[in-house]
């Protein structure tokens, strides 16, 4: 193939790519407002983090809140922001899975690669799920690729991004100290990478990452570093049994199948369904080789570990950033490979309708789930309705006074003020005090004990706020001696179908000269 050739099928492979992760971002931008009734929870998060400019919550870093609010300041507050959010992301890890395939494989099956990961649970109805992982998986990705990129021709360039990289990561997730270690870990236990440790590029990445990193490390130490506290609280467990020593790390491991399998099935084209290890590239004599399979196995086994040592259960969205370059991976350590074009036509048609299926399926389950399970889940929580009866109640008692904050149980507490009136906010030490919701007054919101499927940790905004016996704490309502207790708002789902009602507490706090 001449060079003029090569580079004609260049260019068909990037439009193609392009033309896959248009489709792709403009239906998982546009049309989700058109089929979930609510943001789901964590989305909601990262919208009143931005809106307040946080550094950090309790929870976790500030960037993506940052990002959703220069969009919605970008798009005029529209309704897509934060899918338009997520879907920057996405585009930009299947980016940097793409570059990463361009090291290892042909261009074609680099660009079958890439867009496999289309199929990836986490890059198509979970992307609508817009929180702290969303930017995480690209700034990791990115980081792993920059890596090789410097461990290959040791320039300046690679080692500052890679550090730069890093530090973004951490302000996203502070489970970039995964990625960290990982990185640090191949450059101790890769014969050929423990010589760059005699040269300036891994300090550079390293003195780079912790100067962009101070803020947050002050916030931290002032805040006495309620994101640990929360990461230790997520994998706690209360005397676990012995055998549960064994059986969590199973868990996680089998918990992952589910999210991988769809990729695997849009291979099948180019490595055919009798598939066997090139165990040259698994751990070859090239150190791209064994970073690439590091990159994977290594977070898989740290995660199984502590979910041994902890015997806690740990989720299967906290897995996400394990796969990302998995298609990469078995398409390299595969012993045959189809790349002709009639295989790479195949692949691509599978995928092609996998994101027709993904997206159908999508709209399908969040329509009947409701019919389906009995029960409404959070995607169908009635937040433009709870709005409506919270601004219904306070005006009924305060006239035309406005409503300025919103205390209590941060899920139907950001759901009311999302879809309220402007001028409303949720009622959070990290951006006001308690004297001024004592001289503005203020909604107090919780879910009554008999939502227990819809329960959340109450680790958002407003810490005081505290359920006991799944009631709330007396204590805290100690605190608003004057307030005055309305009956429960009963209020239907977001959906067609006959569901029980949510029912969420309310109280009014009149302001100070009412």
């Amino acid at each position: 193939m001449t060079d003029e050739q090569m580079l004609q099928n260049s260019k068909i492979y990037s439009r193609i790519f392009w033309s896959f992760m248009a489709v792709h971002a403009l239906f998982w931008t546009f049309a989700p407002p058109f089929f979930l009734p609510n943001y789901r929870p964590d989305t909601l998060e990262m919208i009143f983090v931005g809106k307040h400019w946080l550094l950090s919550s309790f929870k976790h870093p500030g960037f993506q809140g940052w990002v959703v609010q220069i969009l919605e300041m970008l798009t005029g507050g529209a309704e897509f922001a934060p899918y338009l959010a997520a879907q920057i992301a996405v585009v930009l890890t299947i980016w940097c899975i793409w570059k990463m395939a361009q090291e290892f494989l042909s261009p074609q099956a680099a660009l079958v690669a890439a867009l496999a990961m289309l199929t990836y649970y986490y890059f198509n109805f979970d992307s609508t799920l817009y929180n702290n992982r969303t930017y995480f998986r690209f700034f990791s990705s990115l980081a792993q690729l920059l890596t090789l990129y410097a461990l290959k021709t040791n320039r300046f360039r690679f080692w500052l991004g890679t550090g730069i990289v890093l530090a973004a990561g951490i302000y996203c997730k502070l489970t970039t100290l995964l990625t960290i270690l990982t990185i640090v870990s191949f450059m101790l236990v890769d014969r050929q990478s423990r010589s760059f440790w005699r040269t300036y590029g891994p300090w550079l990445s390293t003195g780079v990452c912790f100067v962009l990193t101070i803020p947050y490390l002050v916030w931290l130490v002032r805040y006495n570093f309620p994101p640990v506290t929360y990461a230790m609280s997520e994998l706690s467990s209360t005397q676990p049994a012995f055998v549960e020593h064994f059986s969590r790390p199973i868990e996680f491991f089998l918990s992952q199948i589910p999210n991988i399998l769809p990729i695997c099935l849009m291979l099948v084209p180019l490595l055919g369904f009798g598939w066997k290890w090139n165990y040259s590239h698994v751990w070859g004599s090239e150190t791209k080789d064994r970073f690439l399979t590091f990159i994977i196995l290594f977070p898989l086994l740290v995660t199984m570990g502590i979910a041994c040592v902890k015997a806690c259960k740990i989720r299967a969205a906290l897995g996400c950033e394990i796969w990302v370059f998995f298609s990469v991976f078995l398409v390299y350590t595969a012993a045959r490979v189809k790349e002709d074009w009639p295989a790479i036509r195949r692949s691509l048609t599978w995928i092609g309708f996998s994101v027709v299926f993904c997206a159908a399926g999508s709209w399908l389950f969040v329509y009947f789930s409701p019919a389906i399970q009995g029960s409404a889940s959070r995607m169908h929580y009635p937040g433009r309705a709870i709005a409506a009866e919270v601004q219904k109640n306070w005006k009924e008692h305060f006239g035309d006074v406005p409503l300025v904050y919103v205390r209590g149980d941060d899920w139907p507490g950001m759901a009311a003020v999302i879809y309220g009136e402007k001028g409303m906010d949720v009622y959070s030490p990290l951006w006001t005090n308690e004297e001024d919701f004592h001289k503005k007054g203020g909604v107090l919101l919780w879910k009554s004990s008999s939502d227990k499927k819809q329960k959340s940790l109450n680790f958002f905004a407003n810490q005081d706020f505290k359920l006991k016996d799944g009631e709330v704490d007396p204590e805290w309502f100690q605190q608003f001696p004057n307030r005055i207790e309305l009956p429960p708002m009963k209020i239907k789902p977001a959906t067609p179908f006959d569901v029980p009602e949510i029912s969420v507490g309310i109280a009014l706090v009149p302001p100070a000269d009412d």
